[in-house]
């Protein structure tokens, strides 16, 4: 059983596809002018975020070189707080997903020449937080709620028993009614539409180690040094003199430019 699996190299499947068959479709629109209720962009800025991390890899690996990082970026969270009419502040969260290919160190030939390890991955989430300023292209409609007014109703007996007065001929406030006021307008949130980012690093190796003293099946020696065993020698020919070292921490510095436009559903006339 164990053999067919290490010969099974998989397989491909494929389909043709039949061509399906149509009809364009025509459209029709309203003309111009009228009102319609469009997102607009009311700011733009290019943020700049610094952002220092360390990564360890799992399970104590150690690593002899990084051979590649692909990064992508996602923003959890954007609100906009509005000062005034001109500026305001921009919250953002979100976080890099770095997925890091390194390359092992499992056996140094004796003449220093050939190291050969496997390629393996680890895959990340460095977060971040930032506040940033903004200053609005266009000005945002932030409509306030009204204060609660009271309109005082009045009160005579006399002539009818509006609040069931007890004494003929009462004129004045009636205490049983009140008239109140008030209006609210609900508000279109603004958000953001990220463009695009770019980011520039720097990567710092930590936590090194000799290369030769990290193997698995080396023996004590006489005075402490370390060996390879028979089986480990026989197979990989190894040496714990060679001049290397392997790590096991990534320090990262990185600067990350995020291209942010803040947008605004408005009602705009759109005319010919």
């Amino acid at each position: 059983m164990a053999d067919n699996f290490k010969y099974n190299c998989g397989c491909a499947k494929s389909e043709t596809l039949v061509q399906a068959h149509g009809v364009n479709s025509c459209v029709k629109g309203i003309k111009p002018p009228f009102f319609s209720k469009l997102p607009v962009v009311i700011a733009a800025k290019e943020v700049e975020v610094g952002i220092e991390s360390c990564i360890e890899l799992p399970c104590d690996e150690k690593y002899y070189e990084i051979k590649r990082t692909k990064k992508n970026l996602f923003l959890t969270q954007a609100r906009v707080v509005s000062l005034n009419e001109k500026c305001g502040k921009l919250f953002l969260q979100g976080y890099i997903e770095k997925n890091i290919e390194y390359a092992t160190a499992d056996c140094v030939s004796k003449d220093k020449s050939v190291i050969n390890g496997d390629i393996k991955h680890h895959t990340v989430k460095v977060p971040f937080h930032v506040i940033t300023d903004i200053d609005f292209l266009l000005k945002p409609i932030n409509k306030d709620r009204t204060s609660l007014t009271e309109s005082d109703l009045y009160c005579d007996a006399s002539e009818y028993d509006s609040c069931s007065c007890s004494y003929d001929g009462v004129k004045g406030k009636a205490y049983c009614e009140s008239d109140f006021k008030e209006a609210t307008v609900y508000n279109t949130r603004p958000f953001i539409k990220l463009d695009g980012f770019k980011i520039i690093e720097l990567d710092m190796y930590k936590d090194a180690t000799p290369l030769g003293g990290c193997y698995d099946g080396w023996e004590d020696g006489k005075g402490g040094e370390k060996k390879p065993g028979p089986e480990h020698e026989e197979r990989c020919n190894c040496t714990p003199e060679y001049e290397g070292n392997l790590y096991s921490k990534i320090v990262e510095k990185m600067v990350l430019f995020l291209d942010i436009k803040v947008l605004q559903e408005q009602y705009v006339l759109v005319e010919c």
